[in-house]
C-alpha cells in the first residue's frame, strides 16, 4: 500500500504505532545516536596544518574590503528602504482604492 509521509516515505504508517516507538527504534531519543557524537567537542591542541599564516598587508586588506562592502550593502538598504516607503505614501496608482493623491 502507500508509504507515509510523515516519516518521509521511508516506512509504511502501520510499521510503528507511535512517533515516539519510531524515535526509539531509531536511536533518535535524546543522548544517543549520532547527534551527541556530532554535537560532542574534540579535546586536541590545534596541529601546524591547521594554522594559515596570512601577511599583514592582506590581512588587513581583505578586513577592510569586507567592511567597506558591508556599509555599501547597509547604505544601499537603507537608501532602498526610505524610498520605498517615501514613493509608497505619496504616489498612488490612480487604480487603487484610495485614489491617487496618496492624503485620504
Amino acid at each position: 500500500m502507500g508509504r507515509s509521509l510523515a516519516y518521509g516515505g521511508l516506512a509504511p504508517a502501520a510499521e510503528f504505532a507511535s512517533a515516539k516507538q519510531h524515535v526509539v527504534e531509531r536511536g533518535w531519543e535524546r543522548g544517543r545516536g549520532r547527534v551527541r557524537r556530532s554535537v560532542r567537542r574534540k579535546k586536541h591542541a590545534f596541529r601546524a596544518d591547521d594554522v594559515q599564516v596570512v601577511e599583514p598587508p592582506l590581512l588587513r586588506r581583505a578586513v577592510g574590503a569586507s567592511a567597506l562592502g558591508n556599509c555599501m550593502e547597509w547604505f544601499d538598504f537603507g537608501v532602498y528602504s526610505h524610498l520605498a516607503a517615501t514613493i509608497g505614501s505619496t504616489a498612488r496608482s490612480p487604480w487603487s482604492v484610495r485614489g491617487g493623491s496618496g492624503r485620504n
